[in-house]
């Protein structure tokens, strides 16, 4: 072989070696770079990281962190049923965060005997803050679990979530819930939507927006006497025990406020708690939180408590059912009485997962409810007759019911002005319809006529109070 040929040999294996090298950067190129299940996992993409832990668990089913990481990974994504299993594996080999996460599913189903087996496992030092304030809760609420009041539960409700407040039946005296935007009278622009309350006389106000931290404030208006609002300010509070405020309901005495709040002072989302107006600085005072039953490991919210039917009522998502909360209608105590901590089915009683446990022996139900159907059917005349609740317990369901002349004439007047309201109602909602539909020019050339309508409205409301007071007064001397 003369050199030539070798040299030519030699060069031709240089360029297949440097082919193959070149097709195989290319290959690797080509191919996406997969991330392993840890890496996914440690990246929050937990559904991702889902099926590469299954893979992993098949081929090591006692290692700890693999069944950890499955299980937190199922229970980020909506699988904590399934996930719950994984992590009982997981702490038995040992693992923290295991023994956190099973006492939060004892605390959710009112095992809090269970839960403080856990928690006693679980070093809290190596935990996250946030999972700190998660066990914070879970302690307060095995502290409320031995205070539970004892009340009637007299039937639930479950009703879509938008606008669920418009399916509470109060009477006028206990006030009204309306939407923020439906307030006769200008909010900020991020506070439209939602829920507020109108005192029975119509001159007071209450409703939640966003505060300049971002976190819902509860606001507050008050009735000029020229008839115009006055300038919406922050309540004040004494001292907030809440980081959020909301759902506000503020009783007929103008001094008793339920709220729910959100912070480290509740045991789920939002708690309900109940504060009073300090007399001398006009300030609410330290709210208190309402316990159990009103409150559990979700979100509570939007109690009220109507004086005329003795029927209170409020809120809860604990039942987790999609797109709908779960309204609980109940009797109020004149002044609370708690289980005792012995007490058989305490958990049910707490939770009220089943209401009758609440029922004394020879509750009627179907005659505690009756009081609602009054109210379903208002103050209209129907054939010379309607209803109108005197007392708890006591309606008339006829003008001539009236034991006094006094009474009698009353109620004629309130009648005839409950018609008029009515009247001027379904002419501020036509107008109301109209000026959303209408360009600016015809706004402008509306907005006198849209405001004396609402005001005469709100007059409406204040007089049917004083009057409905007056025959009260008048029939129970």
């Amino acid at each position: 072989m003369n050199r030539k040929r070798v040299i030519m040999l030699v060069v031709l294996v240089l360029c297949g070696v440097i082919v193959v090298n070149a097709a195989k950067t290319q290959k690797k190129k080509a191919e996406p770079k997969t991330d392993s299940a840890r890496e996914l996992y440690v990246a929050g993409k937990y559904a991702e990281a889902l099926p590469l832990l299954k893979k992993q668990l098949e081929k090591d089913k006692k290692s700890g962190s693999v069944n950890e990481m499955l299980a937190v990974s199922l229970y980020k994504t909506g699988n904590e049923a399934e996930a719950r299993k994984y992590f009982r594996q997981a702490a038995s080999k040992g693992v923290n965060e295991a023994y956190y996460y099973l006492a939060q599913y004892s605390f959710r189903e009112y095992d809090f005997n269970g839960m403080e087996k856990m928690l006693d496992e679980t070093d809290e030092s190596k935990l996250s803050k946030k999972a700190g304030k998660e066990i914070s809760r879970m302690r307060k609420a095995r502290e409320m679990f031995d205070h539970v009041e004892k009340i009637v539960v007299v039937d639930t409700l479950v009703v879509a979530r938008k606008d669920f407040f418009r399916k509470y039946k109060i009477s006028g005296g206990a006030g009204r819930l309306c939407g923020v935007g439906d307030l006769p009278f200008e909010t900020a622009d991020s506070a439209k939507t939602g829920q507020a309350f109108i005192s029975g006389d119509g001159k007071y106000a209450l409703w939640a927006e966003p505060s300049q931290d971002g976190q819902l404030s509860l606001m507050e208006n008050s009735r000029l006497l020229s008839g115009k609002w006055d300038e919406p300010k922050a309540v004040s509070q004494a001292e907030a025990v809440t980081e959020a405020q909301c759902y506000p309901f503020m009783m007929p005495d103008g001094m008793t406020l339920y709220y729910a709040g959100n912070g480290e002072n509740s045991i789920g989302g939002y708690d309900l708690f109940v504060t009073r107006k300090d007399d001398e600085t006009g300030e609410f005072m330290k709210a208190q939180n309402m316990g159990m039953p009103y409150n559990s490991p979700a979100d509570d919210y939007l109690l009220v408590v109507d004086e005329q039917t003795g029927l209170g009522w409020w809120a809860s998502d604990r039942n987790h059912i999609k797109d709908s909360v779960t309204v609980y209608i109940y009797i109020p105590n004149v002044l609370r009485e708690n289980y005792h901590p012995d007490e058989a089915n305490l958990d049910i009683l707490a939770s009220l997962s089943d209401i009758t446990h609440t029922w004394p022996a020879g509750f009627d139900k179907d005659a505690t409810l009756e009081k609602l159907k009054v109210l379903e059917t208002g103050s209209e005349e129907t054939e010379g007759s309607f209803a109108f609740v005197v007392a708890p317990g006591v309606t008339y369901v006829k003008i001539e019911n009236a034991k006094t002349k006094q009474g009698l004439a009353l109620l004629e007047k309130y009648v005839a002005e409950d018609a008029a309201h009515k009247a001027d109602e379904e002419k501020l909602a036509g107008l109301r319809a109209k000026y959303a539909k209408s360009g600016e020019k015809e706004r402008k050339a509306m907005a006198s006529s849209l405001l004396q309508l609402e005001n005469k409205v709100e007059q409406h409301r204040a007089k049917l109070y004083e009057l409905a007071n007056e025959v009260r007064k008048a029939e129970m001397k």
